[in-house]
């Protein structure tokens, strides 16, 4: 038998920014251009999925900052492995789920819009105060 929560919006809502928070606030001060929202969006899901202290020094930062989109994407698409052992030794190999995931965040990251956010070193919570 499956057991099912409700929650309230509210409690919901807060939920929802304390995790945003918790993976993206550390890697804002990393990132020295303005994003789109789409952008942020798809860097948060990153992080979400391979922690913020990996994603907040990466090469695909590296190459956000130097305005270079293109080796921006392949790295973003990069994070698409997973560790197995093979014959007793780690290696990474890439996982379908993963790769469509990358795909998806990518398409995100991609997507033009009019609205450029600079988020700054302010905590998330700050730039987000109430539900959409």
């Amino acid at each position: 038998m499956k057991t099912c929560v409700v929650l309230k919006m509210k409690l919901a809502y807060q939920l929802l920014l304390s995790d945003v928070n918790k993976h993206l606030a550390p890697v804002v001060p990393y990132v020295n251009i303005p994003l789109s929202l789409n952008q942020w969006i798809a860097i948060t899901s990153l992080a979400f999925n391979a922690g913020p202290d990996g994603v907040k020094e990466s090469k695909f930062i590296r190459a956000v900052n130097a305005g270079d989109m293109f080796e921006a994407e392949r790295q973003f698409k990069d994070w698409n492995k997973a560790t197995i052992i093979v014959d007793g030794q780690k290696v990474k190999r890439p996982v379908r789920g993963l790769t469509l995931r990358r795909e998806r965040e990518w398409a995100l990251f991609a997507t033009p819009q009019q609205v450029v956010m600079q988020i700054g070193r302010a905590s998330c919570r700050e730039r987000v105060s109430s539900p959409v």
